[in-house]
């Protein structure tokens, strides 16, 4: 699309970006994903650093690098899609248990009056650097868009990829925004 509208120039400046943003997005999905199974395994017993545990997802995630379009592994998308939204049932589910339960990690034991006690804090954005924070994660979530044009090509009808992707977003949205808005509304400040 750039080559069309620039030329070969705007086709390298485009291929180059969406080549790191892809990069960055899988360095923080590799570092994630190893700090996750550290912290799961650590209650087996099993003591593998961080570091060892993102190589190991490095090393099972290489395979999929050698599919040629996103056709070639679409059931990929569809296990995401299901593990991303079976993800945020349980870590809503479980946010409203800890918010509801004296001995989770939210209440703090107040000395003067012998109770435990859980105050939801909504604090006001402090600096402006807050809202790159937040933008930084929100672009997080849409980082796949990247991927449109390859997944238009491989359409078998190319005129409904208007429709597929403002489905796709829809469903995203449909995802993260009651995420966020539990968190928010029930442990405000200190879901971080």
């Amino acid at each position: 699309i750039a080559e069309k509208a620039v030329g070969p120039i705007g086709r390298h400046v485009v291929s180059a970006f969406v080549a790191i943003t892809l990069y960055g997005s899988c360095c923080v999905v590799i570092v994630l994903m190893g700090d996750f199974l550290s912290n799961i395994f650590s209650y087996f017993d099993v003591d593998l650093t961080v570091c060892v545990w993102m190589i190991i997802v490095a090393a099972c995630m290489a395979p999929l690098c050698w599919f040629g379009t996103p056709a070639d592994f679409w059931f990929i998308a569809v296990g995401a899609l299901v593990s991303t939204v079976v993800g945020c049932g349980i870590t809503m589910v479980k946010e409203g248990v800890d918010a509801n339960n004296e001995k989770s990690c939210y209440y703090i034991f107040n000395a003067v009056t012998n109770e435990t006690e859980f105050e939801v804090t909504r604090p006001a954005p402090s600096s402006p650097l807050d809202f790159g924070k937040a933008f930084s994660s929100m672009m997080f979530a849409f980082a796949g868009a990247s991927t449109f044009p390859t997944i238009q090509a491989d359409m078998k009808d190319k005129t409904q990829f208007p429709k597929a992707a403002v489905i796709a977003m829809l469903i995203l949205c449909l995802i993260y925004l009651p995420m966020s808005a539990v968190g928010w509304g029930l442990l405000g400040g200190q879901a971080e």
